[in-house]
């Protein structure tokens, strides 16, 4: 779950009640200290169609990538809260869209300036719990359940 951490690309993806996918960008997350629980960070920009899907579905997928190494896994589980994020949750937030930058920059020459004007706003939490980890990255192993600790 250290890739959680690392200012890495994120996209959550929920269904509606019709099982039609939704795919949105999402801006830092933190693992509860047992482990056992993921809160994520929408954009307010991003958030309304995802909060839909989940007052109807508590199911969710969150994708994480390092766009250095390509090392990516995907975590599916059920949410267990949302609401708007505390200021500790801000931080987090905007702590990681300051690494995503970062780390970008060094790869996609001036792609730190993508985020140049960007204003995450009160960012909004989704906690889940996840029940299943796959390995996305790119090779023999990818789609492999990865064993959860």
């Amino acid at each position: 779950m250290e890739l959680l951490h690392g200012g890495n690309v994120m996209v959550m993806g929920t269904r509606s009640g019709k099982l039609m996918a939704h795919v949105s960008w999402a801006f830092g997350a933190r693992v509860t200290p047992d482990r056992r629980s993921v809160t994520v960070f929408l954009h307010h920009a991003f958030s309304s169609a995802p909060l839909a899907n989940l007052r109807g579905n508590k199911r969710i997928a969150l994708t994480v990538a390092n766009p250095a190494t390509h090392e990516c896994y995907q975590f599916k589980g059920d949410v267990t809260s949302e609401g708007p994020a505390s200021p500790d949750g801000r931080t987090v937030s905007e702590l990681h869209v300051t690494k995503l930058a970062a780390k970008l920059g060094q790869k996609y020459a001036n792609f730190e300036r993508f985020f140049d004007h960007f204003e995450p706003g009160p960012p909004h939490a989704v906690t889940f719990v996840p029940r299943e980890i796959y390995d996305q990255t790119p090779g023999p192993n990818a789609g492999r359940s990865v064993e959860m600790d």
